[in-house]
């Protein structure tokens, strides 16, 4: 199983609507006051975010808290560099007080950046983006975005010269004084904890499909609609916020905008999640040492962490 002379922790991972909520609540009654719960997943981090992200309801996250859901709001954007600082300190702070991180989620990025590490990036630089910002104002994205063709041309390929906020970001970490230490890779938590990971991986794709399709009328509905709305009134949310890239309140933002009708919201929901579905299992088949599991062997993935943790 690895260096048991490190602390351990568990990466529990799957597809959306293969279970993993309830896969980690019966890990946690069957091994009482062993794990604390960190969330993985790049929408429920954001407060306000309930009826689409799948959020566990108040009820259950009173019982079984989890770190990292309702973390922050809207109005900022929560990346995987701050994820990577945020998941890592409360692995350490859980070890401290005893216990094993057990982390959950469908955030493969975040969850392979978590591992092996990111080159780190410098923090935000509030006087430059402002001055950023007062540039991008008064002559638009273009000038900007030849700066950054001028600072990384290979960064600008990556970017649209209308992504404004990605653009910022970009010249930022460019003209940063920490920009020295840009290339330093971090080195991910798996050199400092000995991790045990697990995949729900379904056996038959149909049955993912199934559950996709009884899950998604509770996501997609009129609340959903009015949700997003008051989002976006309250945080004056930009049209890049990744929230409105993500699957459901991508549907529900293009009914607010008039380019789809509602009635065909859920359809196109259904076809979209079945599509992250279809990522996140290549993502995970591409993983080393993850150990997989069908949608219904959440008795032998616990005898495996059981094994794993010698408990």
């Amino acid at each position: 199983m690895g260096n048991q002379s490190k602390p351990s922790a568990i990466f529990l991972l799957g597809p959306t609507a293969s279970g993993k909520t309830r896969w980690a609540i019966e890990i946690i009654d069957k091994f009482p006051k062993t794990f604390e719960l960190i969330s993985v997943d790049s929408v429920q981090v954001y407060k306000g975010c309930n009826v689409g992200s799948g959020k566990p309801d108040q009820d259950t996250l009173k019982k079984y808290p989890h770190y990292l859901i309702d973390h922050c709001s809207v109005s900022e954007i929560y990346n995987v560099a701050e994820f990577i600082n945020d998941a890592s300190n409360l692995a350490k702070k859980i070890v401290d007080d005893g216990k094993v991180p057990l982390f959950v989620g469908g955030t493969m990025m975040y969850f392979k950046s978590l591992f092996e590490g990111i080159h780190s990036l410098p923090n935000a630089d509030s006087a430059l983006r402002k001055k950023l910002d007062a540039e991008l104002k008064e002559n638009g994205p273009n000038k900007l975005f030849d700066q950054l063709i001028k600072l990384n041309p290979t960064k600008a390929r990556e970017i649209s010269p209308n992504d404004k906020q990605r653009l910022i970001r970009a010249i930022e970490i460019e003209l940063s004084q920490d920009n020295q230490d840009k290339d330093l890779a971090k080195s991910g938590i798996r050199n400092e904890f000995n991790i045990i990971q697990i995949g729900i991986f379904p056996n038959q794709r149909a049955e993912l499909h199934e559950r996709i399709e009884k899950r998604q009328p509770s996501l997609v509905n009129d609340k959903l609609i009015n949700e997003l709305d008051e989002l976006i009134m309250n945080n004056n949310l930009e049209k890049n916020h990744p929230i409105l890239k993500a699957v459901n309140y991508k549907q529900a933002f293009m009914v607010l905008n008039g380019s789809l009708k509602e009635s065909e919201m859920l359809e196109k929901s259904i076809f979209g999640t079945r599509q992250l579905a279809k990522r996140q299992i290549t993502w995970m088949r591409s993983w080393q040492d993850l150990s997989f599991f069908d949608l219904h062997e959440q008795d032998a993935a616990s005898e495996f962490i059981k094994k794993g943790l010698k408990l």
